[in-house]
């Protein structure tokens, strides 16, 4: 006997459509509501903590730090572990002999005025504890860069609070010297007896040129610039 074919039942499409559009609507609705109270909860906050806006944790901001905190810790117990690619050094004067009366190791910041994620600082904390010398950091300020306004100067020098605290949690001082770094770091070598100055990495023109005057002017101690990604300079 030849098999039978059953038909499926029929479903109007239009109400097929209507149904899922009025779900779609409702999980739409209870998101959007939920959102709203999570924003009202963040406004109360914020208004709760004025103006100490430190209180506040934005929903993943704190885990985050908290994550990316443990990953680092993970990668190596020390810094003399650390598996560092000795091809992003560059010496910028010809000097690589540290005199043996040095008394400490500078990283002059400049670009990368950041503690983590920083390979010139990498390459600073290496090189002090090989030598056994305290490590120094210093940001020279200049009047002016590129036009920049107060703005941007109030904003940086808040970046520099935080980076000056984080060099305490780690015994490491930081200096703001004020004026041109060819002008200042001289002296500030001659004061601390730097053995060797180490500093970051920039494309821009006018910083490049600052390495290139302070690496003329001194030439007692090796001067030596650390690359970061190559791909974040292009």
């Amino acid at each position: 006997m030849p098999k039978r074919k059953e038909t499926m039942p029929t479903i109007n499409k239009r109400e097929k459509k209507t149904s899922e559009s009025d779900n779609n609507t409702t999980e739409k609705e209870d998101d959007i509501e939920e959102e709203e109270e999570q924003k009202d909860k963040l406004a109360k906050k914020i208004a709760n903590t004025k103006t100490n806006t430190n209180l506040i944790d934005y929903f993943t901001i704190k885990p985050l730090q908290s994550a990316i905190d443990n990953v680092r810790k993970s990668i190596c117990s020390s810094v003399n572990d650390f598996n560092f690619n000795k091809t992003r050094v560059r010496s910028m004067n010809k000097m690589n002999i540290i005199p043996q009366d040095s008394q400490t190791i500078l990283y002059w910041m400049s670009r990368d005025q950041r503690v983590q994620d920083n390979w010139a600082m990498l390459y600073a904390q290496r090189l002090a504890l090989k030598q056994q010398l305290p490590l120094h950091v210093a940001f020279c300020l200049v009047p002016t860069f590129l036009a920049a306004p107060l703005r941007a100067y109030r904003f940086m020098l808040k970046g520099l609070r935080e980076v000056e605290k984080e060099c305490q949690q780690l015994n490491i001082i930081f200096h703001l010297l004020i004026g041109q770094a060819e002008n200042v770091l001289p002296k500030f070598t001659e004061n601390y007896k730097v053995g060797t100055i180490i500093t970051d990495f920039s494309p821009l023109r006018l910083p490049r040129q600052w390495v290139e005057n302070v690496a003329k002017k001194i030439t007692t101690i090796p001067v030596v610039q650390v690359r970061q990604n190559r791909s974040k300079n292009i």
